[in-house]
């Protein structure tokens, strides 16, 4: 096969090969639902959620834009060294985009389902162990909610 011709397939492989990665890193977080809007979390890690766009303005209105921005600000920051807590500690970070619900799965079959466009804040972070009810944590004071929670 010519080299151009070889291009093309090479390309579909990869491709095909990163989706199939895609699906299988996020299948320790997600069980099949009937709704695609939920994401079901059943594996020690925490949950990190920024709000969607609409919701966002939504806020926005709410607050103000100066409000907002300051808020933002300070979200953005806390949640840079909330990753970086938790990478130390080797903690899964899941990011939770293009759902509307996330729902807490623990070992006993107890439930808890969030959500997302209902929360205050513009950045939102769970802790999860699948023996223990989720928490909202307050990434002000990281380090202390982490050794509170999986300690």
């Amino acid at each position: 096969m010519k080299l151009h011709h070889a291009i093309p397939v090479l390309v579909l492989i990869i491709f095909i090969y990163a989706c199939h990665q895609d699906k299988h890193h996020h299948k320790n977080h997600k069980q099949k639902s009937l709704s695609n809007d939920t994401l079901f979390v059943t594996k020690r890690s925490a949950i990190s959620i920024w709000l969607d766009t609409a919701t966002l303005e939504k806020r926005r209105k709410q607050y103000g834009d100066e409000a907002f921005e300051i808020g933002s600000d300070d979200n953005v920051y806390y949640s840079s060294i909330a990753d970086s807590v938790l990478k130390s500690h080797q903690l899964s970070i899941v990011d939770v985009k293009g759902y509307r619900y996330v729902k807490f799965v623990q070992n006993n079959k107890a439930s808890k389902t969030i959500k997302i466009d209902t929360l205050p804040q513009v950045y939102t972070l769970y802790f999860f162990d699948p023996s223990k009810t989720s928490q909202n944590v307050d990434v002000t004071d990281i380090d202390n909610e982490y050794k509170n929670f999986y300690h």
